[in-house]
């Protein structure tokens, strides 16, 4: 609203929009009008940003070539490729952020005083976690009542979902030296517990495809006489014969699927990247990593994981090459990727953002929100 407050008339006004072309003068009644003393006329700007991120204009009103008026502009956009959820380990919360670079991040805490939720997973209406208090959980994403799946489990570590079920490994009755884990699943809505696999040996991190659960056997039951005992195993989502992928991995730690590979790293004695093809075959080595894997995840063409040891992200082919770095040393817990961004989470409690291919990183969220030990997904 352009309001006249002087003591005589204005002379004709002309209105100049300069900036970002996301901002345009959709209606105006004040160009060319001569305003009488306190009259106004009323100016429409239009929003429509084209990509993500913040944008600045300025609105001028001009009579007789001097400024009159002048007003600054700012809008900031984010979508869903910038919603990244984490669960903190040891701050007990499950949150949500909006992120988008030069916005102000919006944070919701979707849950708290959870008994250390392990893991986090994401599909189109919910955020599902477990805990080490032995349940399966779920929350609307952007908060609401959060609802019991299963309860009275074995130290479950690792969660994922599909369009039917809530899929999750048990570590077992002796934590680092059970050979007594399983993998299970829940509906979506609740109802009955089933287990696919019984009699595992520390199984640690979970992913589903289209036809079959995979996940990674630690086995840290002769740990210090024997590393090379891990294993990568697959089980149809109904239930069935168990397939080991792979064997005589040392400490398998995270797992990652595509529609033809199977993903995972080893975080001691030998530090590796490795796939095999969805189904079994032969076991390709990506890359090596001497810091200690912490967590892989897959988009597209390559493959990001993130380590113990305060490097950057670590990008490599699916194909295999010259692995790549993005950002800075970090000592990283957890890592997702969605089709245009990475997110990783850090021991220090901060949760980061990306560009895939590379450029500028974002803090998405720190300290408070952050917690301690974010451990991050990333929607469909």
């Amino acid at each position: 609203m352009l309001t006249n407050v002087g003591r005589t008339g204005s002379g004709r006004f002309a209105l100049h929009l300069t900036g970002s072309s996301a901002f345009s003068i959709r209606s105006t009644g004040c160009t060319g009008k001569n305003l009488g003393v306190q009259k106004s006329c009323r100016v429409t700007v239009r929003y429509a940003p084209s990509s993500t991120g913040a944008n600045h204009a300025v609105l001028t009103a001009t009579r007789k070539h001097r400024m009159a008026a002048r007003l600054k502009l700012s809008g900031c956009s984010v979508d869903a490729s910038n919603r990244v959820f984490w669960a903190d380990w040891n701050g007990g919360t499950v949150k949500e952020a909006h992120f988008g670079a030069g916005c102000a991040t919006t944070i919701t805490t979707l849950a708290t005083g959870q008994s250390t939720p392990a893991s986090v997973a994401v599909d189109g209406t919910h955020v599902y976690w477990v805990t080490a208090g032995g349940e399966v959980k779920k929350v609307p994403l952007g908060g609401g009542t959060v609802t019991t799946l299963a309860s009275g489990q074995d130290e479950p570590l690792s969660v994922a979902v599909d369009g039917t079920h809530v899929y999750w490994v048990n570590a077992g009755s002796r934590g680092y030296n059970s050979t007594d884990g399983s993998v299970n699943k829940v509906p979506l809505g609740g109802g009955a517990v089933t287990t696919l696999a019984s009699g595992q040996a520390f199984p640690i991190s979970v992913a589903v495809d289209g036809t079959h659960v995979y996940w990674v056997n630690a086995d840290l039951v002769d740990r210090f006489a024997a590393l090379k005992n891990g294993t990568v195993n697959e089980v149809p989502l109904g239930g069935g014969a168990v397939t080991t992928l792979a064997s005589g991995q040392n400490e398998p730690w995270s797992v990652a699927v595509d529609s033809t590979n199977v993903y995972w790293v080893n975080s001691a004695g030998t530090e590796t990247v490795n796939k095999v093809p969805v189904g079994g075959g032969t076991v390709t080595t990506l890359a090596n990593d001497p810091h200690g894997a912490a967590s892989v995840a897959v988009s597209g063409t390559d493959v990001y994981w993130v380590d113990f040891g305060g490097q950057p992200v670590n990008v490599v082919p699916i194909g295999g090459g010259a692995v790549t770095q993005i950002g800075s040393g970090v000592d990283g817990v957890s890592v997702a990727v969605n089709g245009t961004h990475v997110f990783w989470g850090t021991y220090g409690g901060v949760v980061y953002e990306a560009p895939l291919g590379g450029g500028p990183v974002n803090v998405v969220a720190s300290g408070k929100d952050g917690e301690d030990w974010p451990l991050v997904a990333v929607g469909p």
